[in-house]
């Protein structure tokens, strides 16, 4: 069903993206700027105003209740999209000296991460109706961030590093615990080489694969150092992916050797 054009929108469109629930849209035209509409309902789309200046890139939560956006400038804001009408500008994200380059929310949409162009990454709490809090930028972690990735429950954060040449390949890893109100908690325990990982769907094991080519896992349930199991035997390649099994009990593993194996987690 054509609902109508879009209202405010002059010019050609450059790019666009839905909320997840689809009830947002979010349209960056040739000029710049950006444009949101409200969806929901059976009438025409509705502009929604509170976006001004020049926007470089944004990222939708997962729920579809905030909208994080990058401005040319190199600063970040932070929108609540809850409720209907203007979205609510929640600040400027707070504690930022440099470019804001890549982010990304927890799935709850309650912890925003972002990395920063010298390398160093923040993490701020969206909970509430407030402006963000700075969390604090990540302890311990004194080389470039490549990627990162949340546990389910936005508890824990996992940070892949890169080496001196801008490639993840000899890089280390970094894991954070993020419950509380409080700064993240570096948890030792994974070192050396990161080549790759995944978590189960409960946060609670992160599944790593190592710089000589094994794979351990990590128990995070409990509290202080996550447990790390012996590298998995019986693979007599490289393993190339791997993936938890729906109930989280069993990790499945597949290698250069031509083989697939199930491990037992719990």
């Amino acid at each position: 069903v054509l609902r109508e054009p879009l209202p405010g929108l002059d010019g050609a469109v450059q790019n666009f993206e839905f909320s997840a629930d689809g009830e947002v849209m979010a349209v960056t035209p040739a000029n710049g700027e950006t444009l949101v509409w409200d969806l929901s309902g059976s009438g025409p789309p509705r502009l929604l105003s509170g976006l001004d200046g020049t926007v470089w890139d944004w990222k939708f939560s997962a729920d579809g209740q905030a909208m994080a956006v990058r401005l040319a400038d190199g600063g970040a804001l932070v929108w609540d999209l809850r409720g209907s009408g203007v979205p609510v500008l929640r600040g400027p994200l707070p504690g930022l000296d440099g470019t804001v380059e890549d982010w990304e929310f927890s799935a709850d949409g309650q912890v925003l991460a972002g990395r920063l162009d010298d390398g160093g990454a923040f993490v701020w709490d969206l909970r509430g109706s407030g402006v963000p809090v700075l969390r604090g930028p990540l302890p311990g972690l004194d080389d470039t961030v490549w990627d990162w990735e949340f546990s389910a429950d936005g508890e824990v954060l996992a940070v892949r590093l890169d080496d001196e040449g801008g490639e993840p390949a000899d890089g280390g890893g970094l894991v954070w615990d993020l419950s509380g109100s409080g700064p993240p908690r570096p948890l030792p325990g994974l070192d050396g080489t990161v080549r790759g990982w995944e978590f189960s769907a409960d946060g609670e094991v992160l599944a790593v694969q190592l710089g000589d080519d094994t794979l351990r896992w990590w128990d995070l349930s409990g509290p202080g150092s996550p447990t790390s199991s012996r590298p998995l035997a019986g693979h007599t390649g490289t393993v190339r992916d791997w993936e938890f099994s729906s109930n989280e009990d069993t990790l499945i593993t597949g290698s250069d050797d031509g083989s697939v194996r199930l491990w037992k987690m719990k």
